[in-house]
């Protein structure tokens, strides 16, 4: 459920509040499948992880013709999920080499070299060195362009020991919010220029007037 505050941040940053009902959706269902990510000790997961996605996440999940009215809704929020998720890798044999987002580019954090027929699966845990706790540069060729190499050199393994972590870019906390990604989803994915109205929004909200009359400013 959307608290008060919430609404009203939404309201007062934009002037327009929920301008589609179909993002805000989305973004909900983002706060769902964000919990299939993060939390595998819940009832849900594990019921969606045997029927759904047995070899890998939720991210990893396609959409298939038996999917449940539920699982299909949360689907959709996949789209919203890819551009906030921000790996931190730990001991890396969860995070798929191809699918998952685990470079540091804050543009673009997913490889762009298409993988060869039969590597799909491979983990980032396949082209470590864990006897020197490195990037193994040796393999690194046969697989990467060299721009990617690059990019995956750029990468510190510092917890090989850990488990791997997922956390949301969009908030300090690195915690799903749905006011911020509502926020990042209207400002840079689509174009809602024609929906903002010039004027001190700020100020008009601050009038001590009934709250009926702000909005019929």
């Amino acid at each position: 459920m959307v608290k008060l505050g919430q609404a009203i941040y939404v309201e007062r940053v934009w002037g327009h509040g929920i301008q589609t009902l179909h993002v805000f959706k989305l973004v909900m269902l983002g706060k769902q499948g964000s919990r299939l990510l993060t939390n595998q000790d819940i009832i849900v997961f594990k019921v969606f992880k045997v029927k759904y996605f047995t070899h890998g996440s939720f991210l990893d999940a396609e959409l298939g013709g038996n999917l449940s009215f539920v699982c299909h809704n949360i689907y959709a929020s996949q789209v919203i999920l890819r551009q906030g998720i921000k790996r931190k890798l730990g001991d890396n044999r969860e995070i798929n080499i191809w699918k998952n987002p685990w470079l540091n580019s804050s543009s673009n954090p997913y490889i762009q070299f298409i993988p060869q027929e039969g590597n799909e699966h491979l983990v980032v845990a396949n082209i470590i060195d864990h006897d020197m706790q490195c990037w193994n540069i040796n393999v690194l060729p046969y697989f990467f362009s060299n721009e990617d190499i690059q990019a995956i050199e750029s990468v510190p393994l510092l917890n090989l020991h850990d488990s791997d972590q997922l956390s949301w870019k969009f908030t300090p906390r690195g915690s799903y919010s749905v006011v911020t990604t509502y926020h990042y989803v209207v400002k840079d994915i689509l174009n809602t220029t024609h929906l903002k109205v010039d004027g001190n929004w700020k100020a008009i909200w601050n009038l001590k007037v009934p709250p009926k009359l702000k909005h019929m400013l």
